[in-house]
């Protein structure tokens, strides 16, 4: 069915290059089933079989990530924490059940301190910031990727 379909491509250098229909389906079939609709040839053979799949498909992905959102408390099945004592208490409690991943959660929170240290200055609690600065509280926002 897609035999003799090709498609003008453009590249991120802005070279464009003519690939086979089949080609492109596999590997960028959203954008190609979108191409397909907005230029009104989705009721070719070659398109009309496989669009309304593949459509359907995105909108069940795009449906079911919404659903692993962080509000709820988990994501992809992990509790998320809210606060670095919670992260502490998770990577507890995962150790007493036999959780092979010990400290997750502290290894996390020391990479990034180790990533974020070089841009700022930790002070003495009660110290005075020096003149034309304030202080801010640490605030840790996890998540899973």
């Amino acid at each position: 069915m897609t035999a003799g379909w090709e498609l003008e491509v453009e590249h991120k250098d802005g070279t464009t290059s003519w690939l086979l229909l089949k080609e492109l389906k596999e590997t960028n079939s959203v954008e190609v089933a979108e191409y397909a609709i907005n230029n009104r040839i989705a009721d070719q053979p070659a398109f009309e079989w496989w669009v309304k799949q593949v459509m359907k498909k995105k909108k069940r992905l795009i449906k079911l990530s919404k659903s692993h959102i962080v509000r709820r408390g988990y994501k992809f099945g992990i509790k998320i924490p809210r606060t670095v004592a919670e992260a502490l208490e998770l990577d507890e409690e995962n150790r007493i059940n036999g959780d092979k991943s010990k400290n997750t959660w502290y290894k996390a929170i020391m990479k990034e301190m180790e990533n974020v240290m070089v841009a700022i200055e930790v002070k003495e609690k009660g110290s005075k910031p020096p003149p034309g600065y304030k202080p801010v509280d640490l605030m840790m926002v996890f998540d899973v990727k």
